[in-house]
């Protein structure tokens, strides 16, 4: 299981390069084609992941350098770097609503994860703990989307290593289990993302190891499995992006063991590879998020060794 300004002083890297189509109902819908930039915060000697975009264009993400890990925020033409205040080390940002608030983790001196909200104003809120939520290293609460609206979503781990989902309103908590999720350690249900329309993207894991996309429109629960991926362990697949009704984006690991984007237009799936992400085990293509202008984000690996972020914009090159 596992986010266009671009003024910022950073690699700008500009290729061109079409959806792979996996099959002919894909071809004939013509998804977008895509050119790439690379997006590095300057001095990210640890790499870059953008892990969100809004419908303005504003993005947010995580940086890595010697000190540990970072927030930015680039938005019309400005980058900001933060940290939550009083912590150190790690300061993770997952996402943006549309009035510009951010929500992501830090974690506390134990290696708990904790949730966050900075609003567009730079004001900090800590957000409250998911009932159930472990106290262990790798454990705690992970907000992951937000909607402008007083909603949150995300996961927490429990102190037995089991994934849940959560919605968050307030003081209130509901928790979000995937029917089919696994309830051993690393099982379970992980959210990802929220629309406006309150349709969540995530994924689950079973008790055999399988990883699944999952779309939960109010209850219902949709499976999504990229036909690119291989059954079983040894494949995936997340939803890190819903647009709306019909469009997803995410990421499925291939027959090579490589991580690789996808789009969905209605069930009809395209996968979206960075030029600079080598097809290899462990290396690739990570889409975390889109905007209603499809403008997709995310991070890839390449011959660095570290995590390289992206912006993907429709259109010719």
């Amino acid at each position: 299981m596992r986010k266009p300004v671009l003024s910022v002083a950073m690699v700008l890297g500009a290729a061109s390069l079409g959806l792979v189509p996996l099959g002919s109902s894909a071809a004939e819908a013509g998804p977008p084609r895509y050119h790439f930039r690379t997006f590095d915060v300057p001095g990210a000697t640890g790499g870059t992941e953008v892990n969100g975009i809004n419908d303005h264009g504003a993005m947010v993400g995580t940086y890595f350098d010697a000190s540990g890990e970072h927030g930015f925020v680039s938005d019309a033409g400005r980058l900001i770097r933060f940290d939550v205040p009083g912590t150190k080390g790690v300061t993770q940002a997952y996402a943006m609503d549309e009035a510009g608030d951010v929500v992501g983790i830090y974690t506390d001196s134990g290696g708990a994860a904790h949730g966050f909200l900075r609003t567009r104003g730079g004001a900090f809120v800590r957000l409250p703990e998911a009932p159930g939520a472990g106290l262990g290293p790798s454990q705690g609460t992970y907000p992951t989307g937000v909607d402008g609206r007083g909603e949150v979503i995300g996961y927490y781990v429990d102190a037995q290593g089991v994934y849940h989902g959560y919605e968050e309103r307030g003081p209130l908590f509901r928790t979000i289990d995937a029917p089919g999720a696994g309830d051993g350690p690393g099982e379970g249900t992980v959210l990802y993302s929220l629309d406006r329309g309150g349709v969540i993207g995530g994924a689950y894991v079973t008790s055999a190891g399988v990883e699944h996309g999952l779309i939960d429109r109010h209850g219902t629960f949709t499976t999504v499995d990229d036909p690119a991926t291989p059954p079983g362990p040894s494949g995936g697949t997340d939803v890190d992006g819903v647009v709306d009704r019909s469009v997803v984006v995410g990421d499925y690991a291939d027959a090579q063991g490589s991580t690789r984007g996808y789009l969905d237009l209605g069930g009809r799936f395209s996968t979206v590879a960075d030029p600079e992400g080598n097809d290899v085990p462990g290396q690739g293509t990570v889409v975390t998020a889109a905007n209603d202008d499809l403008v997709l984000v995310g991070f890839f690996f390449g011959s660095s060794p570290v995590p390289q972020g992206f912006v993907a914009l429709p259109g010719p090159g």
